[in-house]
C-alpha cells in the first residue's frame, strides 16, 4: 500500500502540473482535486456500499476538520509551487512530509507510536535525498 499511495501521490503532482497548461491558475486545479476525488469516492460507495461503512465515534470531528483544512491547504500549497516550478524540483520538497511527520507523531501520537532511533535516521537520510535533489534542481 505504501508504494500505490506513493505512485499516486507522485502522479498526482505529475498530472497536475500539466494540467497548468490548460487552467494557468494553480488555485483552480487545487479546487477540482478536492471535487474530482469526491466524486471518485462517492462512485466507490455506490459501487461497494457494504464494503465502506464507518461510523464516526463522538469527538471525531474535532480531528476531522483540522484534518480537512490542512489536507486543502496543501492541495492548495502543492498547486501553487507547482505552478512555479519544476516538477523534478518542486515534487521532492513537498514530499519532505517525513520530518513533519515525525515531529507531530511525537507531540500527538506518543501513546499510540514510539519513534525508533531507526525510524529518526530514516527520515534524516530521505530528508538528505530530498535536499540534495533540491539543491542540484536550483542549480
Amino acid at each position: 500500500m505504501p508504494l500505490a499511495a506513493a505512485l499516486a501521490f507522485a502522479s498526482r503532482d505529475v498530472f497536475g502540473r500539466v494540467d497548468m497548461a490548460d487552467f494557468h491558475h494553480p488555485l483552480v486545479i487545487a479546487a477540482l482535486v478536492p471535487s474530482a476525488a469526491f466524486i471518485f469516492f462517492s462512485g466507490l460507495l455506490l459501487v461497494g456500499p457494504g464494503r465502506f461503512r464507518f461510523t464516526l465515534r463522538p469527538g471525531a470531528m474535532r480531528f476531522l476538520v483540522p484534518a480537512g483544512v490542512a489536507y486543502t491547504l496543501s492541495d492548495l500549497f502543492t498547486f501553487l509551487a507547482l505552478g512555479s516550478g519544476q516538477v523534478v524540483v518542486v515534487a521532492p520538497a513537498l514530499h519532505s512530509t517525513p520530518l513533519f511527520a515525525l515531529f507531530l507523531s511525537y507531540l500527538f501520537l506518543r501513546e499510540q507510536e514510539r519513534l525508533s532511533k531507526r525510524i529518526v535516521i530514516g527520515v534524516v537520510v530521505v530528508l538528505t535525498g530530498v535536499a540534495l535533489t533540491v539543491v542540484d534542481g536550483a542549480n
